[in-house]
């Protein structure tokens, strides 16, 4: 290994085991993964698009979106412009309890819903916006009698 004057003598290189222990992702990387997911899906783009967009493959975007894998900052800059959104986008929910429940994400896969919360969001009178989103709760009530978990759980 050591030569008597104290160097290395080269082809007698110590093997060094990984110390390291194998990443595990955190919440905050399923939290980033989740952000992403919901905004491509809202945008009604596909993970073939998003990969084509940012050079990466579909299999890395579901990774990425699963939490599987955790995303470094240029990344997650990188989606931020894909998605058309800020950076912070992404980290809105972080230390909160508030998760993107996994229905909410197969809802807005439907183009039509997307489009509706999109459209939804573009409206900016407050009051047209509360009377849309009452008529709504009422056409619920109306057709879901009994059923009222969804119309108290938006209220919220």
């Amino acid at each position: 290994m050591l030569d008597q004057d104290g160097r290395l003598r080269m082809g007698e290189l110590p093997k060094i085991e990984n110390s390291l222990p194998h990443r595990t992702p955190s919440e905050i990387d399923r939290l980033v993964g989740q952000r992403v997911k919901f905004r491509r899906v809202m945008l009604g783009m596909s993970q073939q698009e998003l990969g084509a967009y940012c050079s990466i493959s579909p299999q890395q975007i579901h990774k990425y979106e699963q939490g599987q894998s955790g995303m470094r900052a240029s990344r997650i800059a990188q989606f931020a412009i894909a998605l058309d959104v800020p950076v912070h986008f992404f980290f809105e929910s972080v230390g909160e309890d508030t998760v993107l429940p996994d229905d909410l994400i197969a809802i807005l896969a439907d183009g039509k819903n997307a489009e509706m919360i999109l459209l939804f969001d573009r409206i900016e009178d407050a009051a047209v916006r509360d009377t849309i989103l009452e008529m709504a709760r009422s056409y619920h009530r109306i057709r879901s009698p009994g059923n009222t978990d969804l119309a108290d759980r938006a209220q919220r």
